[in-house]
């Protein structure tokens, strides 16, 4: 391998175990050597997406989209920064086309959260139950699925979604939600418990 390749792959490491200080400069050096490295732009924009640097995700992703046109993680990742600096219809379109080419499950948490948000409740409800059909243990996942099922009036389907979702990953918002829905049924002890 050369050395681009080996450093990149070393910043993919440094990445996924959540060293991010110490990829950075990595997958920096391999745009460097490698201005073309799709791989190395698409990991670059997602770090800068994940430490909140969202104009720098939307360019470097951007760039990833076009050197890297059909992997659908890409565009994935691209709609989640659009999303991020409030580029809803340009992420929708990208969302979508990484659908196309990779239908993968968080991919659709992501659009139905999108929809979700812009009020398209029959829209997200088919996203995320896509995504839950293809991974029942995806916490977005369940957690998308019970508020849609809550807002189109239907809390009992919402309130088995949001358990599974706080079994997998008990966070507050998610454990408020299911409370709300317990006092709501007039159930005020459950609602304690759970706040």
């Amino acid at each position: 391998a050369s050395e681009w390749e080996r450093s990149y792959e070393e910043a993919r490491n440094l990445h996924q175990a959540g060293r991010l200080d110490e990829a950075l400069p990595l997958y920096q050096h391999v745009i460097a050597g490698q201005p073309g490295h799709p791989g190395a732009m698409h990991m670059l924009g997602l770090l800068a997406y994940q430490i909140g640097r969202t104009d720098t995700a939307v360019d470097l992703l951007g760039q990833a989209a076009v050197l890297d046109p059909l992997v659908g993680a890409v565009h994935s990742n691209f709609g989640l920064a659009l999303k991020a600096r409030g580029r809803v219809k340009e992420a929708e379109a990208s969302f979508r086309r990484a659908l196309l080419l990779a239908p993968q499950p968080e991919t659709h948490a992501n659009l139905g959260h999108l929809l979700l948000d812009r009020g398209r409740l029959a829209e997200a409800l088919t996203g995320f139950r896509a995504a839950v059909a293809r991974n029942p243990n995806l916490a977005a996942g369940q957690v998308g699925l019970g508020e849609v099922l809550w807002k189109l009036g239907r809390p009992a389907e919402a309130e088995a979604a949001l358990e599974k979702a706080a079994q997998l990953e008990p966070v507050s918002e998610t454990l408020a939600n299911l409370a709300l829905l317990a006092f709501a049924r007039g159930d005020a002890g459950a609602a304690l418990a759970r706040i």
